[in-house]
């Protein structure tokens, strides 16, 4: 028989100024009929077990060949003429290895964003797939991707483009 902190603290309490016999069962039966008691010598909360990983996440291949992009913040750098210039980080992320790379982009504009694109291949290699959380800092990233000049560039390296589900966090990287 399980018995509960609360119980013991109350037995012991009523002993210190009184003997009841069978104050064990006593105790027990009022302190279980309240709510609070019941919250606290209740079962534990049992989470939901996750989803499984999409295949994208789990199948065998190079790094970065599933990337992740999303613009991370906004950097301030102090130039040559002690000027301080805004700058935004473009995050990558391999899907599958989690690995990361970075990119300092001077502004949020498809031109920068595609010279980003340009240094990720030269380093790293052509991403199968590149996708997108859908969370509401990307929106930037999302007005990006919906000109066509970027589609065209995506889809002239073979690149395909994607958003995560939308409260999906074990999707992506």
């Amino acid at each position: 028989m399980r018995t509960s902190y609360m119980q013991n603290a109350t037995v012991t309490t009523l002993r210190q100024k009184y003997w009841i016999p069978a104050t064990s069962q006593c105790v027990k039966s009022i302190l279980w009929k309240y709510t609070i008691c019941n919250r606290i010598q209740g079962n534990p909360y049992r989470i939901a077990d996750p989803p499984p990983l999409p295949n994208i996440r789990v199948a065998e291949s190079p790094p970065f060949t599933v990337t992740e992009n999303a613009y991370i913040g906004v950097l301030y750098v102090r130039y040559h003429s002690r000027n301080m210039i805004k700058t935004n980080i473009c995050l990558s992320t391999c899907v599958m290895s989690r690995a990361l790379h970075l990119e300092i982009e001077p502004d949020l504009s498809k031109e920068s964003f595609l010279l980003a694109l340009k240094r990720f291949v030269s380093r790293r290699s052509v991403p199968g797939v590149m996708m997108l959380d859908n969370a509401t800092a990307s929106e930037s990233l999302k007005d990006i991707l919906q000109s066509t000049q970027i589609r065209e560039a995506l889809s002239r390296k073979g690149t395909d483009w994607n958003f995560i589900p939308r409260r999906a966090p074990w999707y992506g990287g």
